[in-house]
């Protein structure tokens, strides 16, 4: 019996390992221990075995911080937010980005029915005409 096996598995009280966290958030481990070097995550507490033990908390950060990170949000926009959403403190800036990722869904909602169109005609075309409506040369 491995080591692993013989362990019992994590319960929400216990905590997650740094693995098992990595595995449900699809965050490497050596990103959240960067993140949490960074202050983006909260240091974990540590068993009798001095494992990291994550809250279930946890993904839900780690969820804010991708969703930040692919909205084009730096690690330093998404320290400030996380600071300031814990010290209860008010953030004017919100507004303004919440703004911008409206402009930004908007134009991808453009993006994205332009494409549809585009691929909604090219399915009408005869088998001996190219998505310019020309008929094909053999």
């Amino acid at each position: 019996m491995t080591r692993s096996a013989s362990r019992p598995p994590a319960t929400e009280e216990q905590g997650m390992l740094i693995g098992a966290l990595a595995a449900s958030s699809g965050v490497p481990t050596k990103t959240i221990r960067f993140y949490e070097a960074e202050g983006l995550l909260e240091p974990p507490r540590r068993d009798r075995a001095s494992y990291r033990r994550y809250a279930a908390s946890s993904l839900d950060r780690l969820a804010l911080i991708r969703a930040m990170k692919s909205a084009g949000y730096s690690l330093a926009d998404i320290r400030e937010l996380i600071e300031a959403v814990a010290a209860d403190r008010p953030i004017p800036e919100l507004a303004s980005h919440l703004q911008l990722l409206d402009n930004q869904l908007d134009r991808l909602h453009n993006v994205r029915a332009e494409i549809a169109a585009i691929l909604h005609a090219s399915t009408a075309l005869t088998d001996d005409e190219d998505l310019t409506g020309s008929p094909l040369r053999s």
